[in-house]
């Protein structure tokens, strides 16, 4: 839906064509951002017998609420008008990463309907931020790390945000404790939504300098866990999506250190690695952090990251 409107509502370029490689695969300069942030892609417009490819698709910039709430609100009570003339019931289901920039405005739009007596509401986003707010109710106060944080919600959210399996879980029984309220699941129990969350393990990531002599870095995670080590100067920077409390293109400009195209190396069985970098590649006054890959591929990998490390300085 959201796909549609923003192709409808496109800006137009004939700065890109629409170019297929072998099999009709894109290649290269098939996509690309403008100027204000938009992202452009050229894609075939049918006329007649032949197609003109420049016709462009915004897929980079965030949709404009305003305009597309009264279209969705009109969407979800027809929806709703459409069930109810079959004999059924609308459950709207917020998204388990409903709070995320990207979502919010559209889960506040569900939860709106649904409080007008339109349809029903499964709010998982509520739900997700119901399991984040008992980690920090259940553990001693100052206790929770930044690591900590991030190890739990990649327990319930990929990289692309969408959930994992224990997160399909939590938005199906948060999806049935909606339909138990309107009286359709009979006798069958209704179970927590966050139950699956308290039984899993989250594996919390660490790093470590085991020889201050050496630049050998530690890395503990879940055994398969595909691990990038990262060096930088004091400050912040992001790598794959997630903020680090390190300034690696600092120390990239600065010193000229390679950054991780590709993970390093997986925890193993015993669930640590070794990491070692080249004297060459670790100046005096760095840090380190890394950054795991658990499960995926790709966007459907739970990103985590460590604490970050102030590097010990080598003996003379």
């Amino acid at each position: 839906m959201i796909f549609n409107y923003k192709v409808s509502h496109a800006k137009t370029t004939e700065e890109t064509k629409l170019v297929l490689g072998p099999n009709g695969a894109p290649i290269d300069g098939t996509h690309k951002v403008l100027a204000d942030g938009t992202g452009v892609v050229t894609v075939p417009r049918s006329r007649g017998k032949g197609t003109d490819p420049t016709e462009g698709v915004g897929g980079g910039a965030e949709i404009d609420i305003a305009v597309f709430a009264p279209r969705l609100r009109s969407d979800y009570s027809a929806m709703a008008r459409a069930a109810s003339a079959a004999g059924s019931h609308l459950i709207l289901a917020t998204y388990l990463a409903g709070d995320d920039a990207h979502f919010v405005d559209i889960s506040n739009v569900m939860r709106e309907v649904a409080g007008s007596g339109a349809a029903g509401l499964a709010d998982c986003g509520s739900a997700f931020r119901s399991a984040i707010r008992n980690l920090y109710l259940t553990s001693p106060k100052g206790s929770v790390t930044p690591a900590a944080d991030i190890a739990l919600r990649g327990l319930l959210l990929t990289r692309d945000r969408h959930p994992t399996p224990i997160g399909y879980e939590v938005e199906a029984r948060v999806v049935a404790r909606s339909l138990a309220g309107l009286g359709l699941l009979g006798s069958a129990p209704v179970e927590d939504p966050l139950e699956p969350v308290s039984r899993a393990r989250v594996v919390v990531p660490t790093i470590r300098q085991p020889d201050p002599a050496a630049t050998s870095f530690e890395i503990s995670g879940e055994p398969g866990d595909r691990v990038c080590l990262l060096l930088g100067i004091e400050g912040d920077s992001r790598f794959k999506d997630e903020k680090i409390d390190l300034d690696w293109k600092g120390a990239q400009a600065q010193f000229k250190i390679p950054v991780p195209a590709a993970p390093m190396g997986e925890i193993g069985n015993n669930g640590k690695i070794l990491l070692t970098v080249p004297v060459a590649q670790c100046p005096p006054g760095l840090r380190a952090a890394a950054v795991l890959e658990r499960g995926g591929p790709y966007g459907a990998a739970s990103i985590l990251v460590t604490p970050t490390i102030e590097i010990a300085p080598r003996p003379n």
